[in-house]
């Protein structure tokens, strides 16, 4: 498909590929995503110039907690791609979900959560990015109605505000939600913002600096097996120069179901069993797991 924007044209390449699973459940009814894609956004230096969005889906088997609970990010670590970004998306397998599609009245690149109407991760032909990942253990803080978190990645790209600006216009906004993490970047810089609790003071606005970091259900960084195993592959990863072995790289950490050994395990609160179900980079069990599996690589000019 072809479309135009803002005097640039933007080519599409989408094959998705829905297979039945192999883990002993049900396949994902119509519509849902599984498997591994790769997304390359090539940005425009001038109006003159053309954009490319290339997205590559191949099928895995991926089994689908809301939001992405895993991301590993490079910013401005390789000259030719500002931010590179390897995602796990974990969910249960009963919320409906969109694949990732255009986005006409955004236009942004995003899967789509069908029950709130958000998403979780979504990036634009401009180099606009943001990502969302819960905190864990925060929902049941609420006694009343929580409002989604993923409305704050959409949120990003309605504002037209600038990473910095949009995450400190939340400020007041922060006891609607439950707690999260939010990433935005723009093509100059990149921002986080950990709200974990209900009481705005405590959030922590982060501007950050060149290099590679990971994030789950907690603050950036926090060193988690996974989260840890994570942020070395994605090193390993972007130091190969072949971008074949380099998206097999990616592949590998992403869809590693290896359990953490119980001595290494973190302790948040959910019980030892969840710790187990929840410490390898691909979640599987029979009622949650992770969904899908995102390779962004956003560079200038060029692929």
């Amino acid at each position: 498909m072809q479309m135009t924007l803002n005097n640039n044209v933007i080519s599409a390449v989408i094959s998705v590929n829905l297979t039945q699973n192999q883990l002993g459940v049900h396949a994902p009814r119509e519509g849902w995503f599984c498997g591994f894609f790769t997304t390359y956004v090539v940005l425009s230096a001038s109006p003159q110039a053309t954009s490319h969005i290339f997205l590559k889906c191949l099928p895995d088997d991926c089994r689908l907690l809301p939001h992405m609970c895993l991301i590993a990010f490079a910013w401005r670590c390789l000259p030719a791609y500002p931010l590179c970004v390897a995602t796990n998306r974990d969910e249960y397998y009963a919320r409906a979900t969109l694949p990732l599609a255009h986005w006409a009245d955004l236009d942004i690149w995003a899967g789509r959560d069908e029950q709130a109407g958000g998403t979780w991760m979504a990036v634009d032909a401009h180099g606009r990015f943001a990502a969302l990942t819960n905190v864990r253990g925060t929902k049941d803080q609420f006694k009343g109605q929580a409002r989604s978190r993923g409305e704050l990645v959409t949120g990003f790209f309605r504002s037209g505000l600038g990473p910095k600006d949009y995450l400190s216009s939340l400020h007041a906004q922060l006891p609607h939600y439950p707690a999260f993490n939010l990433l935005c970047a723009d093509a100059t810089q990149m921002w986080s913002l950990h709200a974990g609790s209900l009481v705005p003071e405590a959030s922590r606005l982060q501007a950050l600096s060149p290099g590679v970091y990971g994030l789950s259900n907690a603050a950036l960084d926090t060193p988690w097996p996974k989260l840890t195993r994570a942020v070395q592959s994605l090193r390993h990863a972007l130091a190969e120069p072949d971008l074949d072995k380099q998206e097999s790289r990616v592949r590998r950490f992403l869809t590693d179901s290896t359990p953490v050994p119980d001595a290494l395990l973190p302790n948040t609160g959910v019980g030892l069993e969840r710790e187990r179900l929840l410490s390898p980079a691909m979640i599987k069990s029979a009622h949650y797991g992770t969904r899908s599996s995102s390779w962004l690589k956003v560079g200038h000019n060029h692929i």
